[in-house]
Protein backbone atom coordinates (compact mmCIF):
# COMPACT_ATOMS: atom_id res chain seq x y z
CA UNK A 1 0.00 0.00 0.00
CA UNK A 2 1.24 3.42 -0.63
CA UNK A 3 0.12 6.96 -0.18
CA UNK A 4 -0.12 8.49 -3.31
CA UNK A 5 0.10 12.15 -2.40
CA UNK A 6 0.60 13.29 1.30
CA UNK A 7 -2.23 13.97 3.46
CA UNK A 8 -4.75 12.82 1.07
CA UNK A 9 -6.12 10.66 2.54
CA UNK A 10 -6.28 8.24 -0.79
CA UNK A 11 -4.17 4.81 -0.93
CA UNK A 12 -3.30 2.61 -4.09
CA UNK A 13 -2.94 -1.00 -3.52
CA UNK A 14 -0.24 -1.07 -6.38
CA UNK A 15 -2.28 -3.50 -8.86
CA UNK A 16 -2.86 -3.18 -12.76
CA UNK A 17 -6.56 -3.88 -13.98
CA UNK A 18 -5.05 -7.92 -15.39
CA UNK A 19 -4.23 -8.43 -11.78
CA UNK A 20 -7.43 -7.39 -9.98
CA UNK A 21 -9.04 -9.05 -12.56
CA UNK A 22 -7.36 -11.98 -11.77
CA UNK A 23 -7.92 -11.60 -8.13
CA UNK A 24 -11.66 -10.98 -8.70
CA UNK A 25 -12.04 -14.06 -10.83
CA UNK A 26 -10.53 -16.22 -8.03
CA UNK A 27 -12.82 -15.06 -5.99
CA UNK A 28 -15.91 -15.46 -7.56
CA UNK A 29 -14.71 -19.20 -8.25
CA UNK A 30 -14.21 -19.74 -4.33
CA UNK A 31 -17.86 -18.69 -3.88
CA UNK A 32 -19.16 -20.61 -6.47
CA UNK A 33 -17.35 -23.73 -5.27
CA UNK A 34 -18.12 -23.29 -1.33
CA UNK A 35 -21.22 -22.77 0.66
CA UNK A 36 -22.68 -19.62 2.64
CA UNK A 37 -24.25 -20.44 6.16
CA UNK A 38 -27.35 -18.68 7.09
CA UNK A 39 -28.31 -18.90 10.51
CA UNK A 40 -32.33 -17.75 10.16
CA UNK A 41 -35.12 -18.64 7.38
CA UNK A 42 -34.86 -14.85 6.85
CA UNK A 43 -31.36 -14.86 5.78
CA UNK A 44 -32.73 -17.77 2.97
CA UNK A 45 -35.60 -15.45 1.83
CA UNK A 46 -32.69 -12.35 1.57
CA UNK A 47 -30.85 -14.73 -0.50
CA UNK A 48 -33.29 -16.38 -3.06
CA UNK A 49 -35.03 -12.52 -3.33
CA UNK A 50 -31.57 -11.82 -4.65
CA UNK A 51 -31.70 -14.40 -7.04
CA UNK A 52 -35.07 -13.65 -8.01
CA UNK A 53 -35.21 -17.20 -10.09
CA UNK A 54 -38.60 -18.41 -10.55
CA UNK A 55 -39.62 -22.11 -9.29
CA UNK A 56 -37.65 -23.80 -6.49
CA UNK A 57 -34.16 -22.79 -5.91
CA UNK A 58 -32.11 -24.43 -8.44
CA UNK A 59 -29.44 -25.72 -6.06
CA UNK A 60 -31.89 -27.58 -4.70
CA UNK A 61 -33.62 -27.74 -1.11
CA UNK A 62 -31.72 -26.34 2.27
CA UNK A 63 -30.21 -29.55 4.30
CA UNK A 64 -32.19 -28.75 7.34
CA UNK A 65 -29.56 -30.02 9.77
CA UNK A 66 -26.51 -27.45 8.54
CA UNK A 67 -28.95 -24.91 6.73
CA UNK A 68 -25.96 -24.26 3.77
CA UNK A 69 -27.32 -22.70 0.80
CA UNK A 70 -25.34 -24.02 -2.15
CA UNK A 71 -24.18 -21.36 -4.84
CA UNK A 72 -23.60 -21.92 -8.11
CA UNK A 73 -25.48 -18.56 -8.69
CA UNK A 74 -23.90 -16.87 -6.07
CA UNK A 75 -20.80 -15.27 -7.90
CA UNK A 76 -23.85 -13.77 -9.39
CA UNK A 77 -25.41 -12.38 -6.58
CA UNK A 78 -22.33 -10.40 -5.59
CA UNK A 79 -21.15 -8.94 -8.67
CA UNK A 80 -25.05 -7.64 -9.17
CA UNK A 81 -24.17 -6.23 -5.43
CA UNK A 82 -20.90 -4.28 -6.13
CA UNK A 83 -22.62 -3.60 -9.57
CA UNK A 84 -25.68 -2.02 -8.39
CA UNK A 85 -24.02 0.04 -5.20
CA UNK A 86 -23.44 3.41 -5.72
CA UNK A 87 -19.93 4.68 -6.53
CA UNK A 88 -19.73 7.48 -3.92
CA UNK A 89 -21.33 8.01 -0.47
CA UNK A 90 -21.19 11.05 1.40
CA UNK A 91 -21.26 10.77 5.47
CA UNK A 92 -21.49 13.98 7.09
CA UNK A 93 -21.20 15.06 11.24
CA UNK A 94 -24.12 15.02 13.34
CA UNK A 95 -23.98 19.33 12.31
CA UNK A 96 -24.62 18.17 9.12
CA UNK A 97 -21.27 19.36 7.78
CA UNK A 98 -19.47 16.77 4.97
CA UNK A 99 -17.02 14.86 6.89
CA UNK A 100 -16.18 11.26 4.81
CA UNK A 101 -16.16 10.89 1.13
CA UNK A 102 -16.66 7.26 0.60
CA UNK A 103 -15.80 6.31 -2.86
CA UNK A 104 -12.31 4.90 -4.36
CA UNK A 105 -9.60 4.32 -2.03
CA UNK A 106 -10.11 6.74 0.38
CA UNK A 107 -9.15 5.72 3.96
CA UNK A 108 -10.38 6.83 6.87
CA UNK A 109 -9.67 6.32 10.73
CA UNK A 110 -11.11 5.71 13.72
CA UNK A 111 -11.37 3.34 17.07
CA UNK A 112 -12.46 -0.08 16.96
CA UNK A 113 -15.71 -1.28 18.78
CA UNK A 114 -17.25 -3.66 21.62
CA UNK A 115 -13.87 -4.36 23.68
CA UNK A 116 -14.31 -6.71 26.30
CA UNK A 117 -11.68 -5.64 28.55
CA UNK A 118 -9.40 -2.56 29.09
CA UNK A 119 -6.41 -1.71 31.41
CA UNK A 120 -7.89 1.23 33.68
CA UNK A 121 -5.28 3.30 33.70
CA UNK A 122 -6.31 5.32 37.21
CA UNK A 123 -7.01 1.68 38.90
CA UNK A 124 -3.93 0.15 37.37
CA UNK A 125 -5.78 -3.13 36.43
CA UNK A 126 -7.19 -4.67 33.58
CA UNK A 127 -11.36 -5.17 34.07
CA UNK A 128 -14.05 -5.55 32.02
CA UNK A 129 -15.19 -2.41 29.96
CA UNK A 130 -18.78 -0.28 31.12
CA UNK A 131 -20.46 2.25 29.91
CA UNK A 132 -18.22 5.35 31.21
CA UNK A 133 -15.63 3.75 29.44
CA UNK A 134 -17.97 4.51 26.50
CA UNK A 135 -18.59 7.70 27.62
CA UNK A 136 -14.44 8.56 27.99
CA UNK A 137 -13.57 6.79 25.12
CA UNK A 138 -15.95 9.18 22.96
CA UNK A 139 -14.73 12.34 24.61
CA UNK A 140 -10.83 11.24 23.62
CA UNK A 141 -11.59 10.67 19.92
CA UNK A 142 -13.37 13.41 19.81
CA UNK A 143 -11.05 15.73 20.70
CA UNK A 144 -8.40 13.79 18.24
CA UNK A 145 -7.94 15.63 15.28
CA UNK A 146 -6.49 12.88 13.07
CA UNK A 147 -9.30 10.17 13.96
CA UNK A 148 -12.45 10.79 11.86
CA UNK A 149 -15.50 8.73 12.93
CA UNK A 150 -16.00 7.41 16.34
CA UNK A 151 -16.64 4.16 17.39
CA UNK A 152 -17.90 2.89 20.90
CA UNK A 153 -14.46 0.77 21.65
CA UNK A 154 -16.38 -0.70 24.68
CA UNK A 155 -19.21 -2.53 26.50
CA UNK A 156 -21.58 -1.92 29.18
CA UNK A 157 -21.46 -5.27 30.64
CA UNK A 158 -23.30 -3.86 33.77
CA UNK A 159 -26.37 -3.18 31.53
CA UNK A 160 -28.36 -6.66 29.87
CA UNK A 161 -26.41 -7.07 26.58
CA UNK A 162 -29.49 -7.19 24.37
CA UNK A 163 -30.00 -3.85 24.96
CA UNK A 164 -26.41 -2.45 25.67
CA UNK A 165 -25.84 -1.37 21.82
CA UNK A 166 -28.77 1.34 22.55
CA UNK A 167 -26.76 2.90 25.29
CA UNK A 168 -23.70 2.98 23.53
CA UNK A 169 -25.21 4.82 20.79
CA UNK A 170 -26.65 7.47 22.82
CA UNK A 171 -23.14 7.83 24.77
CA UNK A 172 -21.44 8.43 21.40
CA UNK A 173 -24.11 10.42 20.04
CA UNK A 174 -23.99 12.68 22.96
CA UNK A 175 -20.65 13.60 23.53
CA UNK A 176 -19.16 13.77 19.59
CA UNK A 177 -20.34 15.32 16.59
CA UNK A 178 -18.09 13.38 14.05
CA UNK A 179 -19.84 10.08 12.25
CA UNK A 180 -20.62 6.89 13.96
CA UNK A 181 -19.61 3.84 13.49
CA UNK A 182 -22.27 1.95 15.65
CA UNK A 183 -23.27 -2.10 16.44
CA UNK A 184 -26.59 -3.67 16.50
CA UNK A 185 -27.50 -6.61 18.76
CA UNK A 186 -31.02 -7.21 16.58
CA UNK A 187 -32.75 -5.75 14.03
CA UNK A 188 -35.64 -4.17 16.68
CA UNK A 189 -32.23 -2.15 18.41
CA UNK A 190 -31.15 -1.33 15.07
CA UNK A 191 -34.52 0.35 14.29
CA UNK A 192 -34.48 2.19 17.41
CA UNK A 193 -30.91 3.43 16.85
CA UNK A 194 -32.28 4.61 13.22
CA UNK A 195 -35.07 6.20 14.87
CA UNK A 196 -32.58 8.36 17.41
CA UNK A 197 -30.37 9.04 14.15
CA UNK A 198 -33.81 10.59 12.96
CA UNK A 199 -35.03 12.28 15.88
CA UNK A 200 -30.96 13.83 16.02
CA UNK A 201 -30.90 15.22 12.42
CA UNK A 202 -34.33 16.61 13.16
CA UNK A 203 -36.23 14.08 11.10
CA UNK A 204 -36.30 11.53 9.03
CA UNK A 205 -35.83 13.41 5.63
CA UNK A 206 -33.14 15.41 7.19
CA UNK A 207 -31.40 12.34 8.24
CA UNK A 208 -31.15 10.98 4.89
CA UNK A 209 -29.71 13.74 2.70
CA UNK A 210 -27.34 14.05 5.44
CA UNK A 211 -26.60 11.17 6.94
CA UNK A 212 -23.62 10.65 10.11
CA UNK A 213 -24.05 7.27 10.99
CA UNK A 214 -22.63 4.07 9.74
CA UNK A 215 -24.36 0.34 10.65
CA UNK A 216 -20.77 -2.00 11.26
CA UNK A 217 -21.94 -5.78 11.07
CA UNK A 218 -20.03 -8.65 8.95
CA UNK A 219 -20.08 -11.95 8.59
CA UNK A 220 -17.87 -14.71 10.36
CA UNK A 221 -15.24 -15.82 7.94
CA UNK A 222 -15.14 -17.66 5.74
CA UNK A 223 -18.73 -16.83 4.39
CA UNK A 224 -20.79 -17.53 7.43
CA UNK A 225 -23.81 -14.94 8.46
CA UNK A 226 -24.43 -15.17 12.25
CA UNK A 227 -27.94 -14.76 13.12
CA UNK A 228 -27.74 -10.65 14.35
CA UNK A 229 -25.34 -9.64 11.16
CA UNK A 230 -27.81 -10.80 8.43
CA UNK A 231 -30.86 -9.84 10.05
CA UNK A 232 -29.95 -5.78 11.27
CA UNK A 233 -27.76 -5.62 8.39
CA UNK A 234 -30.92 -5.93 6.50
CA UNK A 235 -32.76 -4.16 8.13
Amino acid sequence: MEITKPGDGVRSCGLHLPALYRFNSAGQEVLNLLSRAHSTSFGKCLFLSALASPGPPPFGPFPRQQRLVRKAEVGYVVEEAVRSAPDSIAIHNRKGDPALLLEGSRSYWGPGSDTPFVFDPFAGQRRQTCLDDVHKATLLVDHLDNYDFVMCMGVAHELPQSIADKYHFVEMASNTAKPLVFTAASRGNLADIYQMACAIAGGEGAFRQKLFIIHYTEPIAPLIHPRGALDSGAH
